[in-house]
Formats: structure tokens, sequence, C-alpha cells
């Protein structure tokens, strides 16, 4: 089992669901700001990390976007949305995942699609043995992507992984 947790903070529906599109396909960065003052308001994102006891120098670590879309929109997303708060809570900011090669947009794909589209896309680009990883990322749907970079993760020596995304398809906090 290769993550521990999973908590979706928000249903990838209505409001959220067209603000993130507007975000990521859209490039309106104004949004993203909004959503990174969220993750400081919530109390839930603090609760959740509470009640899996994160210690307080857990690896943040953001699932990391296409280079060719950073480049496009000028930002990445899960950093905008994470990288602050993530700090504010005494944890550490760790880029320790990279794509190591380019994959298609998620949205539009089935399951099955998914998991293929992201398989061995990622690489560990620092040492994350025997460490708490929170895994962030902007949205969850299928878990395909979590699931791989957890997968990645976990074979570089992880001891526990957990994942937090702003918005996902359905009620998952466990």
């Amino acid at each position: 089992k290769d993550i521990d947790g999973i908590c979706l903070l928000y249903r990838y529906e209505a409001g959220i669901k067209k603000a993130l599109h507007d975000v990521k396909f859209r490039r309106k960065k104004r949004l993203v700001a909004g959503m990174a003052e969220e993750m400081t308001i919530l109390e839930s994102p603090q609760r959740i990390c509470s009640l899996w006891h994160l210690p307080e120098k857990t690896f943040v670590v953001p699932v990391p976007t296409d280079r060719a879309r950073v480049r496009q929109r000028g930002y990445d997303v899960p950093h905008e949305i994470f990288s602050q708060w993530s700090l504010s809570l005494g944890f550490t900011w760790h880029e320790a995942l990279e794509r190591i090669r380019p994959t298609r947009p998620q949205y539009g794909l089935d399951r099955s699609e998914r998991r293929k589209n992201v398989r061995d896309c990622f690489a560990v680009s620092e040492d994350v043995r025997g460490k708490q990883v929170l895994l962030v990322d902007d949205i969850f749907t299928s878990g395909a992507t979590a699931q791989e970079a957890a997968n990645v993760l976990r074979q570089q020596g992880a001891d526990h992984i957990w994942v937090m995304a702003f918005a996902g398809g359905g009620d998952v906090c466990k």
C-alpha cells in the first residue's frame, strides 16, 4: 500500500471545477492566489494533518506539473496553492519529484488511459528514505497520478505517504 491517507478539501464540481479549469487552461493566476489564501484560512487541512499525526518536519512534495505546461502558464498550480501553507505549518517544501517525460493532460481520459498516461513519468530527485511525505496536488479524480507518484516515492524509501488535493471527485478523506 503506497498511500496512507487521502484528503480532498473541496468537491471537484461547480464553481471549484470552473475556477481550477480557468487556472489551468485559461491562465487566470489571480484565482490560484485565492486558492492559496483558502489554504491559510481553512481549518480542515490543519485538522487532517493533526488527525494523521504528521510530524513538524513532514516533507511536503508537490506532484510536478509537466514543464511545458508550467512554461506556458507561467506558474505551477500545486506550488502556488500549497507552498506557503505548508511552510506556515512548519513542514518543509521539497520538490523531490520530477517529471521525466511529458504527459497529456488527464482531463478527458478514462481511468485506464490515465494510468497509462502517467506510468513511469516520475523520478525522485532527492533523498526521501525514511521520510514522512505529504504529497499535494490541485486535483485528484481517478487517483492515477497520485498513485504513480506515491509508488515512485515508496520505491525510493519514503516511510509514509499521505495525499492532499485542493479538489477531488467525491468524499475521500481517510
